[in-house]
């Protein structure tokens, strides 16, 4: 997991763009809605900022398309960089020791923010958003190479089936089966069984299931399957139609097995998967066709230099005090900005963090995932 000096126009503009606006949220655009919904309370803000939170259990925010979003477009440009590395080397023994570093590397940046430097591993949550990102990642990379769109389709079919099953079929102690409360689940059952003291999964936002990320490749594979129908012959318009078909199929296919298997984020549920993979495919059908196939592109340029650049401020804000330094700039406009203080710290922050990944997208340095 090296920088690397990249060809910024190989790229498509409308992945990175999208990426972008998912990071943004990721990383302080959230605070920013709901400071403006603070500031003007009214009902039209008050909607956009609860979409901005997860829902409690069982349902669908906006905020929970974020993750899934960027599983997705994470999948997309796995038939593009593998078709490249298995033009570019020897032999596949490089692909896969590739995969393998990438993979563990990925594991212990989610080790160190779950504070594996602490030493008290007895508390320590070993399951990570990074974690869960890396087995998709190897996963998904290993089809790409040995399969075609065809098996990984049917791949997906499999693991979705499986999963619903498995959740309905499989008995769990004293609750038995079936059961998809927050105790009573297969997923808590699987992680209290596995994980030290049973730390990792008690259904907070951040919580990332064993089972779970079984599940999650599924969400990284729907994507494969739209990297592999941007990389075919097709014209842009029969691109930006099947993508925006085979969303909104997703979608209805989601929804109507929400009935039996209700659309869960915190379970990464299979009628999640389809649901927020629907939304997922109908947003990339209408950023390529705006951006790549339209060419409105200096909008997104705000986003792009995000986008570019995620594993790096994923990280970054971890380490790095981005609201302090943003502070320190600030401080007197804050004195005289009366309730409008909590969006100019909010702004502030999100300036500073922009204004690091432009340098970095400035030098061409992308820390790739």
């Amino acid at each position: 997991m090296a920088n690397q000096s990249l060809n910024t126009s190989s790229r498509i503009k409308s992945v990175d763009a999208l990426r972008g606006l998912d990071m943004f949220f990721i990383i302080g655009g959230e605070k920013i809605v709901e400071s403006i919904a603070q500031i003007w309370p009214n009902s039209i803000t008050g909607h956009i900022a609860l979409q901005l939170k997860h829902v409690g259990w069982n349902g669908f925010h906006f905020e929970d398309l974020i993750w899934p979003l960027f599983l997705f477009l994470m999948g997309i440009v796995l038939p593009f960089s593998m078709s490249r590395r298995l033009t570019e080397a020897r032999s596949k023994r490089s692909i896969y020791r590739h995969i393998i570093i990438r993979f563990i590397t990925l594991i212990v940046l989610g080790w160190l923010l779950r504070g594996l430097l602490n030493f008290d591993w007895q508390q320590m949550n070993w399951t990570s958003v990074l974690g869960r990102i890396g087995f998709c990642y190897a996963f998904a990379a290993v089809l790409v190479l040995n399969t075609n769109w065809r098996t990984q389709a049917w791949i997906i079919v499999v693991i979705l089936a499986l999963y619903y099953a498995a959740m309905k079929l499989i008995p769990v102690l004293v609750y038995g089966a079936g059961d998809l409360s927050r105790a009573g689940n297969l997923a808590t059952y699987i992680d209290n069984l596995m994980l030290p003291a049973g730390k990792a999964f008690r259904f907070k936002d951040s919580s990332v299931s064993i089972l779970g990320t079984t599940l999650a490749t599924c969400s990284v594979l729907i994507g494969v399957l739209a990297g592999h129908w941007l990389r075919s012959g097709r014209t842009m318009r029969e691109k930006v139609k099947g993508l925006l078909i085979s969303g909104i199929i997703c979608l209805i296919a989601g929804f109507l097995w929400n009935f039996s298997f209700p659309i869960n984020k915190k379970l990464w549920t299979s009628s999640f998967v389809l649901f927020s993979g629907g939304w997922s495919l109908v947003i990339m059908a209408l950023f390529y066709w705006l951006i790549d196939m339209k060419k409105n592109e200096k909008w997104c340029f705000f986003f792009v230099v995000i986008g570019c650049n995620a594993l790096a401020i994923y990280f970054s804000i971890a380490v790095i005090n981005f609201s302090g330094i943003s502070e320190f700039f600030i401080q007197g406009i804050l004195s005289y900005a009366g309730i409008f203080d909590i969006l100019i710290l909010a702004l502030g922050a999100m300036t500073v963090k922009w204004l690091f990944l432009y340098f970095l997208y400035k030098n061409k340095i992308f820390i790739k995932l």
